[in-house]
């Protein structure tokens, strides 16, 4: 999947979840769920809202705080809190990780333009609790889509905004710093139309640039609206999201690393092997036997990863495997759509993988699942052959397209 930000009104870190929950609806409910298991106070309100402008229509995302009820807990201000505050709470590994580089590229911004080391920095407004939900929520939905991102050509905006150092002309002076690199064009709208946040997302999203030119399938859209209300402009981000998939299958890319080894013993190479399938950018890993030089056997290890994540995997080798080199190359693949249905049987919940195949849909059962049933071979084929109907007719009956 790509992803296209087309910031015509401009882009901030709430008009990103807002654009990417009006795209992918079925994303709130778990989003705000994380938000509820975090450490914050209970005046804080979060809202995903529909809205409209200027004959168009989106969603807003808000964060407001009363100032009446509990009193108002202070929100981790300094750079360090904030990490602190991150690596604290109860999310997943990789959104913690999201989270962390974004603030990080804001903390690197604001310590180039006050001249302040890292570990001293206090973010003043990027501090506050709208801006610490917003980057962490970006960061949950950039996880959970796992897509390809570009943007169009950005707003430059004009005039001041009024910040804790006072009036900043716009774009402030950390945005600039973080805009370094991108494509920037005047339509005369004054206002700031990039804040720190936004444009910390945009630097993020670099990393999963299309690796080259791509055409694909219009698959729907999202706008999400900014606070900021224009005279002749919808404050708007919109989102335009491809697919290169075909009725059945779809292209993609994915990098391909492959060594020989043929002085590690079977069990620590076994170890070093399951140390590189659990890195999570790892698809798959495949070992082959073979007679090498001077007639010792050698085995050839093949690994199919993400490829935006190839030097990771490389390091991975290297610090694994007794290896000195390896190849290394990006390719692209061809791959029949699948979903996975999780069903309720006899008691036992079965993951079952379907496949879109000459226009029919087959399935199969995970074989970690059907392990941990205690019937006998025949018995767990016939509760596989009747998991897999069951998961057909569920999918059948949600109408969602395989993917």
């Amino acid at each position: 999947m790509w992803i296209h930000l087309n910031p015509v009104g401009g882009i901030a870190g709430d008009m990103f979840i807002a654009a990417v929950l009006d795209a992918f609806p079925e994303l709130k409910e778990d989003l705000l769920a994380t938000f509820s298991t975090f450490p914050i106070p209970d005046t804080l309100n979060y809202q995903v809202n529909s809205f409209s402008d200027h004959a168009i229509t989106g969603t807003k995302f808000l964060v407001t705080e009363s100032k009446q009820g509990t009193e108002l807990v202070k929100p981790p201000g300094s750079y360090n809190d904030i990490i602190k505050y991150i690596d604290n709470l109860q999310i997943d590994k990789k959104i913690s990780e999201i989270a962390r580089a974004i603030f990080l590229l804001l903390a690197e911004a604001e310590s180039n333009v006050h001249k302040i080391k890292i570990d001293k920095l206090s973010f003043h407004e990027l501090g506050e609790w709208d801006s610490i939900l917003d980057i962490i929520g970006a960061s949950f939905l950039i996880n959970a889509l796992d897509a390809e991102w570009s943007v169009g050509v950005i707003p430059l905006g004009g005039g001041t905004v009024l910040t804790e150092h006072g009036q900043l002309p716009v774009p402030a002076p950390a945005t600039c710093f973080l805009l370094k690199g991108f494509n920037i064009y005047d339509d005369g709208v004054p206002g700031e139309r990039v804040t720190p946040t936004g444009a910390a997302i945009l630097k993020f999203l670099r990393k999963y640039q299309p690796v080259t030119t791509r055409n694909g399938y219009l698959q729907g859209s999202g706008v999400g609206f900014g606070t900021t209300k224009f005279k002749k402009l919808a404050n708007i981000l919109r989102i335009l999201v491809f697919n290169d998939k075909s009725l059945e299958s779809f292209y993609d890319r994915v990098g391909k690393v492959e060594f020989e080894v043929d002085d590690q013993t079977p069990e620590h190479l076994s170890l070093a092997i399951d140390k590189i399938r659990q890195q999570p950018s790892v698809l798959d890993v495949l070992q082959q036997i073979g007679a090498g030089k001077k007639n010792r056997v050698v085995v050839t290890v093949k690994i199919i990863c993400r490829p935006e994540s190839i030097e990771e995997v490389i390091e991975k080798c290297f610090l694994e495997t007794s290896t000195l080199g390896v190849r290394y190359v990006i390719m692209d693949r061809r791959v029949l759509n699948r979903q996975f249905e999780s069903v309720d049987l006899k008691g036992e919940t079965m993951r079952v993988k379907l496949v879109s195949r000459g226009g029919q849909v087959t399935g199969k059962v995970e074989a970690d699942d059907l392990s941990l049933l205690t019937t006998g071979q025949s018995g767990r084929d016939t509760l596989a052959d009747e998991a897999v109907l069951l998961a057909i007719d569920k999918w059948k009956n949600n109408k969602r397209d395989l993917k």
